[in-house]
């Protein structure tokens, strides 16, 4: 037997299809902006790794030095203006 449709039971459907879609958009957007915190972490967490190993080995720390210079942004770059690897 096939139960009859009406057109509130449609509606009340598809408002809750919507506010479903609506819930996995948000855990989407969540997991994303997660993604992006995580990464900068990792981020932060190997500079000062790599910051320690600098003061540690000279070759290190020319190399990090020479990298710092060919940054190529000057948004990036301006951030190590009158930096050094003593002020660490």
């Amino acid at each position: 037997m096939v139960a009859r449709v009406t057109q509130e039971h449609a509606d009340k459907i598809r408002l809750r299809a919507k506010q479903a879609l609506e819930r996995a958009r948000k855990i989407e957007r969540a997991l994303s902006q997660q993604g992006r915190k995580d990464d900068a972490r990792r981020k932060i967490i190997a500079g000062a790794i790599l910051f320690e190993w600098a003061k540690a080995d000279p070759v290190i720390a020319e190399r990090l030095t020479q990298a710092i210079t060919e940054i190529a942004r000057p948004l990036d770059r301006r951030v190590f203006e009158g930096w050094s690897l003593d002020d660490q």
